[in-house]
């Protein structure tokens, strides 16, 4: 697995983020806030690591893209869902959000920020098909700081890096070449 010193000296400061936060309430519950907790919702959450579930940030959604807002959570399954049905905005270990579908493998999309700095591991360990991921800088369009296809001879995805400044990071959870499935993304700090 290659180790990626992410984010080294520039910290993620200044760099291009795609929006405010749209704290619109698509899920339905009229709670003004769009949780994807929410079995109404599209994509739902886990137990939500130490954040538990639909907290930090409330799950909901940040900028053009559309992404799930995270907060800070760290565990397993912080986040999971399907990506069949949903449109493609972003190409493999690309930064740029294409506001069309590109129509090729369908996207989830998240927003988090690290609640500290030093190392983190992100994977897609559970997904049920063959998982493609890339991390950017900022939220929703950046620099692609750091992807994977297939870690460790499974089809599911792990990226490992350090965090030099707190600041948002977009996750992509893509599908390789397929149309998709059910993802499960889990978010580990270590030593």
């Amino acid at each position: 697995m290659m180790r990626f010193n992410a984010l080294m000296a520039l910290g993620l400061v200044g760099l291009v983020a795609c929006g405010d936060k749209d704290d619109s309430d698509d899920d339905g519950d009229g709670d003004g806030v769009d949780d994807p907790s929410d079995s109404t919702s599209g994509w739902g959450s886990g137990d939500g690591g130490d954040g538990g579930d639909g907290g930090d940030g409330g799950g909901g959604r940040v900028g053009a893209c559309g992404a799930r807002d995270l907060g800070s959570r760290l565990g397993e399954a912080v986040a999971e869902g399907s990506t069949l049905g949903e449109e493609d905005h972003y190409d493999h270990c690309d930064g740029s959000f294409q506001a069309d579908d590109q129509g090729n493998t369908p996207d989830a999309v998240f927003v988090w920020e690290p609640p500290s700095t030093g190392y983190f591991r992100i994977d897609t360990v559970g997904s049920n098909f063959d998982t493609y991921l890339t991390l950017i800088e900022g939220e929703c369009e950046g620099v692609a700081f750091a992807c994977n296809d297939d870690d460790g001879g499974s089809t599911t995805s792990a990226v490992e890096f350090e965090v030099a400044s707190v600041a948002p990071i977009t996750i992509v959870v893509d599908a390789f070449s397929s149309e998709g499935g059910d993802f499960v993304l889990n978010i580990y700090q270590y030593d």
